[in-house]
């Protein structure tokens, strides 16, 4: 974790360890991360396999 962000984490929630605070911010990130997966990808694989489906039609 940078150490700007560790600072303001550690100001922002007194009384957590440096140790405690990456495992906050593991498991939030790790959370929005999968979330943000869960949202994008689908649409995306969708629109790849639209995509490709429409190439081998034209060939």
């Amino acid at each position: 974790m940078p150490v700007d962000l560790e600072r303001k984490l550690a100001a922002e929630v007194p009384g957590l360890s440096p140790e405690q605070l990456q495992a906050v911010v593991r498991v939030v990130s790790r959370e929005i991360i999968e979330q943000v997966a869960w949202e994008v990808v689908p649409d995306l694989a969708e629109t790849i396999i639209r995509e490709q489906i429409q190439a081998l039609l034209k060939e």
